[in-house]
């Protein structure tokens, strides 16, 4: 059984599952691998595991730290376990890079034989070869939204209701699956974004 673009699925931060571009996974390559990197993306990696079992792919997650040499390290022994992955999802472009260099230097293609996917975008992502298809959020809007809610906290201080304003919330900045040639050979470098949004 082939799975192809409409059979697997990607989740957002938010845990809303979207399509995305086709895979390569056939019966025989069944495992994918997700190297997360502290107890904060917990929530990413069980969607992750949920998702795979959903699909019938074994999904590994791999403790490797934050950083390129625990990447590194982590990669290594994903290459080498009996049966390696044929995708690995990092949590970091800095993760990600060093282990798209450790999968080259293994000898295996990007795609062909791993594809490689950062949940970070970054200008050293877009400029690897193949470029490393990542999950994109503007810092810029992030900036935008923070500096907007302190205003209105600010704004509401001098006021009866002043603890209303300062409570928490949260407001949601809409991510963009970013495919490029690390999980889709015929990704064309300037690709437009994915919505997650579905």
């Amino acid at each position: 059984m082939k799975l192809g673009r409409n059979d697997l699925k990607i989740l957002d931060d938010d845990g809303r599952e979207v399509p995305k571009r086709p895979s390569r996974l056939t019966a025989s390559e069944r495992q994918s691998a997700h190297q997360t990197a502290r107890e904060a993306v917990a929530a990413r990696a069980a969607k992750f595991a949920a998702l795979c079992a959903r699909h019938g792919v074994e999904g590994v997650l791999q403790e490797a730290g934050f950083g390129a040499d625990g990447a590194a390290r982590a990669t290594a022994e994903l290459l080498t376990a009996e049966a390696p992955p044929t995708a690995i999802v990092f949590d970091s472009d800095e993760m990600a890079l060093s282990g798209a260099h450790v999968v080259l230097e293994s000898g295996a293609e990007i795609p062909g034989d791993v594809a490689i996917a950062s949940y970070e975008d970054s200008p050293l992502a877009r400029t690897h070869r193949p470029p490393i298809s990542a999950i994109g959020r503007s810092a810029v809007e992030y900036g935008r939204v923070a500096a907007r809610r302190m205003l209105e906290i600010i704004a509401g201080w001098g006021s009866a209701g002043a603890g209303e304003a300062a409570r928490g919330e949260s407001r949601a900045i809409e991510p963009e699956l970013l495919v490029r040639g690390s999980t889709d050979p015929g990704a064309e470098p300037t690709s437009p974004p994915i919505s997650l949004r579905g």
